[in-house]
């Protein structure tokens, strides 16, 4: 249940802000994926736009505390252009290009650190590079359906 599991995490960063610790870029992730799971169930895919912004605060800090892990990086990149790539899909057709190129760039991202950290073979980097050509398809310009 994507309420209930919102609800927790909600909690959980209103406690450690009460206890002054701040929220931890996993409480970020935590919190847009959930976000970005609960918009979709209900049909309000523009509530996207929220999931995503929160999964990049979640990044932004990650960077500021593990940048030594990639993995986790590419994880929560790949979230964000989940999101992305959603948004694009469901915008109209003149709003769609800006989302699905940041789906490409936040994909593309993931995918060159995966294979600088793990190379090609790895199902980790599969499923990325599966993420990049869906965005990429997603573009629809004659480049990217030839990268795809």
């Amino acid at each position: 249940n994507h309420e209930k599991a919102m609800h927790y995490f909600r909690r959980c960063v209103e406690i450690k802000k009460k206890n002054g610790v701040p929220p931890h870029w996993f409480d970020q992730w935590d919190l847009g994926k959930t976000h970005a799971r609960l918009s979709v169930s209900k049909g309000d895919f523009g509530a996207l736009e929220h999931s995503l912004e929160m999964i990049k605060k979640g990044i932004d800090l990650h960077q500021q505390v593990e940048q030594q892990d990639k993995v986790m990086l590419c994880k929560m990149l790949n979230s964000a252009g989940e999101c992305a790539s959603l948004l694009g899909d469901f915008a109209a057709f003149e709003a769609s290009r800006p989302w699905h190129e940041e789906a490409v760039r936040l994909h593309r991202r993931s995918y060159e650190i995966y294979v600088e950290v793990l190379g090609t073979s790895k199902p980790l980097t599969g499923w990325c590079m599966e993420h990049l050509a869906g965005a990429l398809r997603r573009l629809d310009t004659s480049p990217a359906r030839e990268e795809a």
